[in-house]
């Protein structure tokens, strides 16, 4: 995985798109007195960290409705593929967190229980990745918070170093620009099928949708930060 940065001891690594589009998980962390970083991670949401000489635990924080979404278009193989050759290469132990109502989703999307089944079954037996289910937000904030307590005390924890590029030329910019709103992987994806700020910002949730990786959810907030009128009366 890419080196990261860390001024100081750190319990827990933020994906910065996960932290855009979820930052009621982030407060949730802080309010349970972790120390928190937001950074760009190669693959998953949340970096756990661990004592010198463990590895962290990599989660990745999916919904239900984002699951059987991913199943259904073939992603979730190739993001399990990425955690895959993390553990292998002896970088982290990933952890897929599958969150909300499993049984409304199937319903809803006409997707069988089998199908489901399945997954889980490659993901945890052939792949090696543990599938942990939580109720629900607040369930997963509870759960990362325990698990991140269990990997030693903050100050015992390794620190990452990694050199920050600054956006230099034009092309750069943009894509820092953009990635202040929807993180840096979305940002990539959109201007590859956009072209412009101007154009994504244009766009509605359905066409959003369209991304890799962006679900009903992080579609309406982004569209809502695009569409935001400025008001300096209201904090």
């Amino acid at each position: 995985m890419t080196n990261i940065t860390l001024l100081m001891p750190t319990d827990v690594i933020m994906d910065e798109n996960e932290k855009a589009t979820n930052p009621e998980i982030f407060e949730g962390l802080i309010k349970g007195k972790l120390s928190v970083a937001v950074k760009q991670l190669e693959a998953g949401d949340y970096l756990l960290l661990s004592k010198k000489g463990e590895l962290p635990i990599l989660v990745e924080r999916k919904t239900a409705e984002d699951f059987v979404n991913s199943i259904i278009d073939g992603r979730i193989w190739k993001q399990s593929a990425t955690l895959k050759k993390i553990k292998e290469r002896g970088e982290a132990l990933p952890v897929i967190v599958l969150e909300g109502n499993l049984s409304y989703t199937l319903e809803k999307r006409k997707i069988s229980e089998t199908a489901i089944l399945r997954t889980i079954d490659e993901l945890v037996l052939n792949r090696d990745i543990p599938v942990i289910y939580t109720l629900s937000k607040s369930s997963t904030i509870s759960w990362l918070i325990a698990k991140a307590r269990s990997l030693g005390n903050t100050k015992e924890k390794t620190v990452f170093i990694y050199n920050k590029k600054k956006a230099k030329t034009p092309k750069e910019r943009v894509l820092l620009s953009l990635s202040i709103i929807t993180g840096t992987q979305t940002a990539r994806k959109l201007l590859t099928k956009f072209g412009t700020i101007r154009n994504i910002a244009n766009l509605t949730v359905g066409e959003l949708m369209q991304i890799e990786g962006i679900g009903e959810v992080k579609a309406k907030k982004i569209y809502e930060l695009f569409n935001l009128n400025y008001d300096e009366s209201i904090k």
